[in-house]
C-alpha cells in the first residue's frame, strides 16, 4: 500500500494508505479525488544516474546521453578488468613503449624515464 495525499471535495485534505489502483478514489465517500503530489523527504544516501566510465573519461547524467555516446562511438567497447581483451590491450601498450624506447636510443625503460624526469625538471627551471 502506498500513502497518497488525497484533496476530496467531500472530506478534505488528508493524507491516505491505499492500493495504487485506487489512488483516485477517496476511501471514505467514494468520491474522485485530487492526489496531491508532495516532495518525498530523504535521509541518507541518494542515489543519482550519473555514471562515470575511467576507461574513456566521460560522465553521463542520464541513459539517454549514454545510449547517445554509444550510438555516435560504436567502435567503443567496454572492456573488464583481467580479460583476456585487457591482457592483449595492455601487452600491446608495454610492445609499443619498448618500440619508443629503442628508437629513442635507450637501453631500457629505466634509462628513458630517468632522462624524461630530468627534462621536465630542466624545463620547469627554464620557465622560472
Amino acid at each position: 500500500m502506498l500513502a497518497y495525499d488525497h484533496d476530496c471535495p467531500n472530506c478534505g485534505i488528508r493524507e491516505v494508505l491505499q492500493r495504487h489502483q485506487e489512488h483516485d478514489i477517496c476511501p471514505d465517500c467514494s468520491a474522485k479525488v485530487r492526489v496531491i503530489l508532495s516532495p518525498v523527504p530523504t535521509h541518507g544516501i541518494v542515489f543519482s544516474n550519473a555514471e562515470h566510465n575511467s576507461q574513456i573519461g566521460v560522465t553521463w547524467e542520464t541513459n539517454a546521453q549514454k545510449r547517445a555516446w554509444h550510438k555516435a562511438h560504436p567502435n567503443a567497447v567496454p572492456v573488464e578488468k583481467g580479460s583476456q581483451a585487457d591482457k592483449n590491450f595492455s601487452q600491446s601498450l608495454k610492445e609499443k613503449q619498448h618500440a619508443a624506447v629503442d628508437k629513442a636510443g635507450y637501453n631500457n625503460i629505466g634509462d628513458f624515464k630517468t632522462a624524461l624526469s630530468k627534462k621536465v625538471a630542466d624545463d620547469k627551471n627554464a620557465a622560472r
